[in-house]
C-alpha cells in the first residue's frame, strides 16, 4: 500500500512541469514520480518483508512438514518452549536482516538518485 500512496502522493504540478518542458509521459514517471516516492515505496517494501517472512512461517506450521514454523508445532506437542523462543529469534534475525538489506539498498539508490 505504502508504493501505491508514496506514487500518489508525489504532486501533479512536478509531473505537469517536467511536461510543459518536453517530457513525455514515461520520461516524467521515471524521472520525476519515481525518484520522489522511492522512500515511501521501500517503506512499503521493509514492511512487507517482515510480514513475508511471517507468513513463510505461518505456512510452515500449516501445511509443510519442515522449516521453522513445522519445529515450532513439533515443540509445542513436545512442550519445548527452549526451541519455540530459539524459533521465535530465528524469525525475528530474518525480519531483521531483510530489514537491514532493504534499507541498504534503499541508501544506495536513493544516495545515487
Amino acid at each position: 500500500m505504502h508504493k501505491i500512496s508514496g506514487i500518489r502522493s508525489v504532486g501533479k504540478e512536478y509531473v505537469e512541469l517536467a511536461r510543459s518542458l518536453g517530457a513525455s509521459p514515461r520520461k516524467a514517471f521515471f524521472d520525476i514520480v519515481i525518484p520522489l516516492a522511492l522512500n515511501s515505496i521501500f517503506t512499503g517494501l521493509r514492511l512487507e518483508a517482515g510480514m513475508a517472512w511471517r507468513t513463510i512461517v505461518a505456512a510452515e506450521m500449516i501445511a509443510i512438514p519442515v522449516g521453522i514454523g513445522a519445529l515450532m508445532m513439533v515443540s509445542q506437542y513436545l512442550i519445548r518452549v527452549d526451541i519455540i523462543m530459539l524459533c521465535l529469534r530465528v524469525l525475528a534475525l530474518m525480519t531483521l536482516t531483510s530489514e537491514k538489506l532493504l534499507m541498504l539498498i534503499e541508501e544506495k539508490i536513493v544516495r545515487w538518485r
